[in-house]
Formats: C-alpha cells, structure tokens, sequence
C-alpha cells in the first residue's frame, strides 16, 4: 500500500513516482524509508533507514524515543552506501521525529506509538568546514575534530582532520595507519545537537611555537560558526516538522471524513 502510494504521489512530480520502490528489498517487520528529499538522488530515494546491513535504525530510533533533535556520530550518508569511508564521504545527520497530532507525547512508549516519520538534514563534513576554512587559513595548522561520545564508546570518531585537505587520499590512509599520541595542545568543545564535538589543535612538526599566536582565535571562529550553523539547522528542521505535521493532520482530516462517508453510505444501504 505505500509503495503504491508513493508511485501515485503527484504533489512534486507531475508524472508520480512509478518505479518508486523500497531499497533494500527485504521481508522485514518494520520499515523507515526516505520518501521526500532535497535534493532528490534516486539512490536514496526509498531507501530504508532500517536497513540490517547498516547502522541507521538506532540514531533514527533514538530521535523517536527520546522527542528531540538527535544528531550521528561520523557515519556515510545512505547515498554514499556503497562507496564506504572516506575523508570526503565522513558525514553527521540530524534528525527530529514527527508526532500525529502535532505532539510531543510524555513517554517513550507513547511517542513510539505516535511516532509519524522524521525529518533530517545530512551533509559532508569535509564540504563543511570547507566553507567555514579555507586552505590559506589552514596552512602551517593541524587541526582535528572528535566526537566525544563515539571516543568514549570506543567508536569512529574522527569528523574531521586538516591533512584531508591537503594530502591525497592514499597519503590520508598511510597517515591514518600510522597511530598519532600527540595530546592536543589547545581544545574547545561545542555543543552539536545532543552531542559534543572537540575541536583539537596539534603543534605541527618542524614549526616553531609563534604558530600558536593564531590558533586560538581560529578555534573559537570554528566553534561559533559551527554552532550557529547546527542552531540555524535546527530551527530550519523544527519549521519542517510543523510542516509535515501540518500535512498529517490535514490527512487524518479527510482520512476521517471519508470514513465518515463511507459508513454513512453503507447505512444507508443496508436500508435499501
């Protein structure tokens, strides 16, 4: 019924979605599928974020579970499944679920059972910080960006390292197998979604310590664009999930109104 829904869908295509289908395709009990997106890619358009062979259910679940915006460690984005890890593939997705209703239900069963989808937004980091750094402010500095609560865990937690930008990505993997114990000589952290990011400053070798003098007005310009940037993509997801759950409710609306027709229609045959 929602595949064929889907590919009767006229409202951003005039022609529908004809070979809309659900990816992967499987015999699964429950389903979480990325029905509308911009920009559209066909390669995830359909796909279910509930997926076996990857781990997208739990960040989604999580979001449901707990009624708020709940942003992923460094994962791939679902358009770039099959291409694997990469500095330029390294992404984070932030979700916010959507209620029927337009609520935010108290428990966490209650807002399993309410639960009408999520709206998210993912993005590369590299493309990220690309825009807030150029390569001329990053010469002569080696910054990183951790996420703590993966470091913690014991998971991937490198977002992000200036030799990405500068080295070839088979000079990145020989630099990636060589372990680093440098401690940083400078950190913030900030706040993104529900998690912290560090913000890490080494002493590149072979310079002197007058690097230092930029460092950390660097970091703080890092971290203030950073913030606004996740606040700014909050509140843009917040205005998209009043949206949908505007069109939820204007749905069950006429869901009950023609079952309201359709039961009146009936009692008026079972007259006859």
């Amino acid at each position: 019924m929602f595949t064929e829904a889907t590919r009767c869908d006229f409202s951003l295509n005039p022609d529908g979605h004809p070979e809309f289908r659900i990816k992967p395709f499987g015999q699964f009990e429950e389903h979480l599928v990325i029905r509308h997106l911009y920009p559209f890619v066909p390669a995830t358009f359909g796909y279910d974020l509930y997926d076996p062979g990857q781990a997208y259910r739990s960040y989604a679940e999580a979001a449901i579970t707990r009624g708020e915006a709940v942003a992923t460690p460094p994962i791939v984005l679902a358009k770039d499944r099959t291409v694997g890890a990469k500095p330029d593939t390294v992404s984070v997705v932030v979700r916010l679920p959507v209620y029927r209703r337009g609520t935010n239900p108290q428990s966490e069963e209650e807002r399993k059972a309410a639960a009408w989808g999520l709206v998210g937004v993912g993005f590369r980091i590299l493309d990220l910080v690309g825009n807030i750094l150029s390569a001329e402010m990053l010469e002569g500095v080696d910054l990183r960006i951790v996420d703590i609560q993966a470091l913690t865990a014991g998971g991937t937690s490198l977002i992000f390292d200036t030799s990405w930008m500068k080295l070839s990505p088979t000079e990145v993997s020989k630099r990636s197998a060589t372990p680093d114990t440098r401690q940083p000589t400078l950190s913030l952290r900030v706040p993104v979604g529900d998690r912290q990011w560090e913000i890490q400053a080494f002493e590149p070798r072979g310079l002197d310590s007058a690097w230092l003098s930029n460092i950390p007005l660097l970091i703080l310009a890092c971290s203030v664009v950073i913030s606004l940037l996740f606040a700014a993509l909050i509140d843009a997801l917040v205005q998209s999930s009043r949206k949908v759950e505007a069109k939820v409710r204007e749905a069950t609306t006429e869901l009950a109104s023609r079952e309201e027709r359709y039961r009146t229609f009936t009692d008026i045959s079972s007259d006859w």
